[in-house]
C-alpha cells in the first residue's frame, strides 16, 4: 500500500492519502499544518489534484492514451493544467509505479494506469491497444529465468498485428 502526503493550503490541512488494490482509495487523516513540519515532504511524494484527476482518467479509460490526449481530457476538468505539468506528473507517477508507459513502436508512448497482470495486442493498421489476460505467463517467466541462469525482474508481452475491425 502507497501513502502520499497532500496538502490543501486553503484549509490548511494535510491528507495522508492511502492507494490500495489498485484503486485510489482517498483516507483522510486531517491534521493542523502547524503541528506536521511540511518542509520534508517532497512535492514528487505528494498526491497533488492534478495527479489525482490523470491516474482517475487513465483508470475510467480502456484507451491506452498518449500524454497529448491525456492533456486534452485532463484539461476538461483543471483548465488551467499545462502539458507541461501532464508529462512531469506521468514521469513522477511512473517512478512511482502508479502509471506504466507503453511503447508500440509509435512515435509516442502511451500509458496505463492498470497495474493487475495484463498484456497487450496492437493492432498495426487502426493502433487500437486490447489489454489480455495471459495466466501462462508466469510460467513462460519461470522457464527463460531456469534456462537462461537469470532473474527477470519485469516483462511485457506484447502481440502484433490486425485486430478483428480491421481484419474484415
Amino acid at each position: 500500500m502507497d501513502e502520499f502526503w497532500s496538502q490543501d493550503f486553503n484549509l490548511k490541512k494535510i491528507y495522508k492519502c492511502q492507494i490500495s488494490n489498485n484503486k485510489y482509495q482517498m483516507k483522510f487523516q486531517i491534521k493542523n499544518i502547524k503541528s506536521k513540519n511540511i518542509g520534508h515532504i517532497k512535492p514528487a511524494s505528494r498526491m497533488t489534484n492534478q495527479r489525482l484527476e490523470i491516474i482517475s482518467f487513465l483508470q475510467a479509460t480502456k484507451e491506452h492514451p498518449t500524454a497529448e490526449k491525456i492533456y486534452f481530457e485532463v484539461r476538461k476538468k483543471l483548465p488551467k493544467i499545462s502539458a507541461g505539468t501532464i508529462y512531469r506528473n506521468l514521469e513522477i507517477l511512473e517512478k512511482k509505479d502508479l502509471v506504466k508507459r507503453l511503447n508500440f513502436g509509435e512515435d509516442k508512448d502511451r500509458f496505463d494506469a492498470e497495474r493487475s497482470e495484463h498484456h497487450h495486442f496492437f493492432c498495426q493498421r487502426c493502433h487500437r491497444v486490447i489489454e489480455i489476460n495471459l495466466p501462462d505467463a508466469y510460467q513462460l517467466k519461470e522457464r527463460v529465468e531456469s534456462s537462461e541462469q537469470v532473474k527477470v525482474e519485469d516483462y511485457d508481452i506484447i502481440f502484433k498485428g490486425e485486430c478483428n475491425f480491421c481484419a474484415k
